[in-house]
């Protein structure tokens, strides 16, 4: 997958591909096919190996179920989104209550967790990229062809500020394109930071209290952060 994104966009990573109104350079023939290859046969086979392999894996099954428990009010009053909102059984997708962009043309749905602790936030991941699948599988059939690019989407200077919402791997992001200087600045506050904060240890040692440590071992630091992606996060 890397090695097609970076062929396409010219970088594994900080990709500078989108444009105003389209894209910067229209995919080959050759491209779209090695894509749909992937699609149906690489990536559905890693799914199923990492299912097979760890779902189900009595080890995984200890050590994440029951740990980092994260209530929804809570994830609700920390403004938590994406895959770990969901994972705690809140249901919430930017793509279903908004449908903004062509997502309404999709067909997918959207993973609930029961109990909200580490190994949902495990199965959210895990079910979403069976949901993505889905979507890149009718997004790479309905492709129009045409120009990658329309000419008359411009980049307008704005007045004042303005909000909008776009979904990202780790929830919501806010766009606050602002008019303080020329060119205008685009601002993207991401979702990252706020996912620390209902597990931040200084929540836990208000009192002493010798329950609430017993459910927040240090030993279990590792597996909770694990989830929250915590490198991609702050890079």
């Amino acid at each position: 997958m890397l090695d097609l994104v970076e062929e396409l966009t010219g970088s594994r990573m900080m990709c500078n591909y989108m444009r105003f109104g389209g894209v910067r350079v229209d995919p080959s023939p050759d491209w779209l096919a090695r894509l749909k290859d992937y699609l149906e046969g690489d990536f559905p086979k890693f799914l199923d190996e990492q299912d097979a392999l760890l779902t189900g894996n009595e080890i995984l099954l200890a050590r994440t179920q029951g740990t980092g428990i994260l209530k929804p009010d809570l994830a609700i009053n920390a403004g938590i989104t994406g895959p770990m909102l969901r994972a705690s059984g809140v249901d919430y997708d930017i793509r279903k209550v908004e449908r903004y962009s062509i997502y309404d043309r999709f067909d997918f749905r959207v993973p609930l967790g029961d109990h909200g602790d580490t190994y949902d936030r495990y199965m959210m991941r895990m079910l979403e990229m069976h949901e993505s699948l889905k979507i890149l599988r009718q997004a790479l059939r309905d492709i129009p062809g045409g120009p990658a690019t329309d000419p008359k989407a411009k980049s307008r200077g704005l007045r004042g500020e303005t909000t909008g919402r776009i979904r990202g791997p780790q929830g919501r992001t806010r766009l606050l394109p602002h008019q303080r200087r020329r060119p205008a600045a685009l601002l993207l506050p991401h979702p990252s930071a706020l996912l620390h904060q209902p597990h931040h240890p200084r929540r836990h040692v208000r009192r002493p209290d010798r329950r609430r440590r017993r459910h927040h071992l240090s030993v279990d630091i590792v597996r909770r952060s694990g989830p929250l992606k915590p490198i991609t996060n702050y890079k």
